[in-house]
């Protein structure tokens, strides 16, 4: 997976889910990924299933929806300097302090947002790589240390 410093935010100004998600969704808006209503949908989604995830060294997210408003796959990304609450995807009922969101977006669908989801899933167990992901100062440095993903093991 190539991640488009484009739609990297790095510190936005944001105290909730929905501010990030706002915000994220807005930059891939922005920049032709995905259409007004996604928003809305990922919004939708979050609070029927929840995806803040208990990564170890970095609480993560994956907010996203399935619906016709995506014109290119990818995925923007929010690194949170004051973590925000994202519920639980295991246990609704706890929140997650939450410091990395990656929304994703992929045009073909589901099935291969599923694929998507798995890559990820994969970097997520990796916690000196999202250590020093969270560490990033711009959107291309975030970007690069991504693309080395495959340097880092599992756990620390």
């Amino acid at each position: 997976m190539v991640l488009d410093q484009d739609i990297i935010i790095i510190n936005p100004a944001a105290d909730t889910r929905e501010e990030v998600i706002r915000a994220v969704t807005a930059k891939m808006q922005e920049k032709g990924y995905v259409g007004d209503g996604y928003c809305g949908a990922v919004l939708e989604r979050e609070e029927s299933y929840p995806t803040g995830l208990p990564s170890e060294g970095v609480m993560t997210a994956v907010p996203h929806a399935f619906c016709g408003e995506v014109y290119r796959t990818g995925v923007g990304i929010a690194s949170l300097t004051k973590p925000v609450l994202f519920r639980n995807t295991v246990d609704p009922e706890e929140e997650l302090p939450v410091e990395l969101v990656f929304v994703m977006a992929n045009e073909s669908g589901e099935d291969a947002h599923l694929g998507d989801l798995q890559e990820l899933m994969a970097v997520f167990s990796k916690k000196q790589l999202l250590l020093d992901l969270k560490q990033a100062k711009t959107p291309q440095e975030f970007a690069e240390i991504f693309s080395k993903c495959e340097e880092y093991s599992d756990g620390f």
